[in-house]
């Protein structure tokens, strides 16, 4: 009779101490999420991005998926979309940045930043990160790191929804490429040179650029894609049609950062190719427009010598004229 008392004194031993023991956190979907409790009304409590599903034999723990994907555009704009699955009902979310070891090291120096998230669909807000006055100012070196931090306010109260470090120029979209010209054109070419602008000083030798064409009627997903060589910035165009529209689209990517994405295809370009006509037309005129401007100065100044010329021999021939017809009449004692 011993043995099983003491048997059900151990087992009733063991469940004291599971309960007096608290359980560990548990990552879930890589975010640090504690086991639930009980808060002072005897509700159940959830610390993290979570919450509880009742089950009609268990109850299972279900987390939010919460993710933020940011770009830099080099210079002094980092653009960023967080996306967060659970319906919040929050008023208003902020984008937060910190730069750390920048903090210790300059501290007299400004490093935070906040833009106000804005709702771009169901689950996705964003925001442009602007880190200096200027478009063109250099904010950021190659080995920065950036802490970003989501805020929001729900019932009066800030909730942080996640953190995560960045390194900016491992994730580098830059600005369209614009400013696009047609410096050149014929019957079946065209050449075309573009400007970039806010591109850093580290990668300014290291982007490259595709281009596509499409004419009327066209859809672009249908224009074969044009590779140019690295840091070209400008196309001649080949093969085209002689009077015929065209429409000229350009984007860049660098060749730095273990993300490369291209940029936003630029505002498109149109233009026209010579007629037919037209260009045989300029092939006659050529020679005449081709004429240096001195030449047809010195033609035009030996034209108005020789009409002087003409005038002058007019008019003596008018004088030896009159002095003619005077003789004769004299003679003739008219």
């Amino acid at each position: 009779m011993a043995a099983p008392a003491l048997s059900c004194r151990l087992s009733l031993l063991l469940l004291l101490l599971s309960l007096a023991i608290p359980q560990a956190p548990t990552s879930v979907n890589g975010l640090s999420i504690s086991s639930p409790g009980r808060d002072r009304r005897g509700g159940r409590t959830l610390e993290g991005h979570g919450c509880l599903t009742d089950s009609p034999t268990r109850r299972i723990f279900t987390a939010y998926t919460s993710n933020i994907s940011c770009f830099y555009n080099s210079r002094a704009n980092v653009s960023c979309v967080w996306s967060h699955d659970e319906g919040l009902q929050a008023t208003t979310c902020y984008l937060h940045s910190r730069q750390p070891w920048r903090e210790v090291v300059f501290p007299t120096k400004q490093w935070n930043h906040t833009c106000e998230l804005q709702p771009v669909k169901p689950g996705s807000w964003a925001c442009n990160l602007v880190l200096g006055h200027s478009p063109e100012a250099q904010k950021l070196t190659v080995v920065d790191v950036m802490k970003l931090t989501v805020m929001c306010s729900e019932g009066g109260k800030w909730r942080r929804m996640m953190t995560q470090d960045i390194k900016p120029f491992d994730y580098i979209r830059l600005v369209p490429p614009h400013s696009l010209q047609v410096v050149h054109i014929e019957t079946h070419r065209c050449n075309i040179t573009w400007t970039v602008s806010q591109v850093s000083h580290y990668i300014q030798n290291d982007v490259e650029f595709e281009a596509r064409t499409r004419s009327a009627g066209h859809s672009w997903e249908d224009a074969p894609v044009l590779t140019v060589r690295l840091n070209q910035r400008w196309i001649s165009l080949e093969n085209l049609a002689p009077g015929t529209e065209y429409e000229l689209q350009v984007r860049a990517k660098p060749q730095l950062g273990s993300h490369e994405v291209w940029s936003h295809w630029s505002q498109p370009l149109a233009f026209r190719t010579v007629p037919a006509e037209t260009s045989a037309m300029l092939l006659f005129l050529l020679p005449v427009l081709l004429t240096p401007f001195p030449v047809v100065k010195e033609m035009a100044a030996h034209k108005k010598t020789f009409s002087e010329a003409e005038s002058l021999e007019s008019r003596n021939s008018t004088v030896a004229s009159s002095d003619t017809e005077w003789n004769i009449t004299g003679s003739l004692g008219l």
